[in-house]
């Protein structure tokens, strides 16, 4: 009989007891971090996301408002805003003396 499976069986045997040693160490560690995390500050983060969220969609409508304005107008013109050449209108720069500036 050799010695042969006997070292294979130890090596294993060592191998898979680091390896479930170090997966016991991750997940306590795992459980240490959700579990410290406080009710009240995990309270305090969902109402500002809500608030965050809110803000934005406020902003967007105030966005879509002002371009069907802004639409609407150079319609009523009968011509493109951007493409307007006149100072004061979007995409122009105004001069301010004879010599363009």
């Amino acid at each position: 009989m050799t010695v042969f499976p006997f070292v294979i069986a130890i090596v294993a045997i060592a191998t898979l007891g680091k390896i479930v040693s170090q997966f016991i160490k991750m997940q306590n560690a795992r459980t240490r971090v959700m579990g410290s995390v406080d009710p009240a500050e995990l309270a305090a983060l969902k109402t500002q996301v809500v608030d965050l969220s809110d803000e934005v969609r406020r902003l967007t409508e105030e966005q879509r408002f002002t371009l069907n304005l802004l639409e609407e107008r150079s319609q009523a013109s009968g011509e493109d805003a951007r493409l307007s050449g006149r100072p004061g209108r979007p995409g122009t720069i105004a001069r301010n003396d004879e010599n363009g500036w």
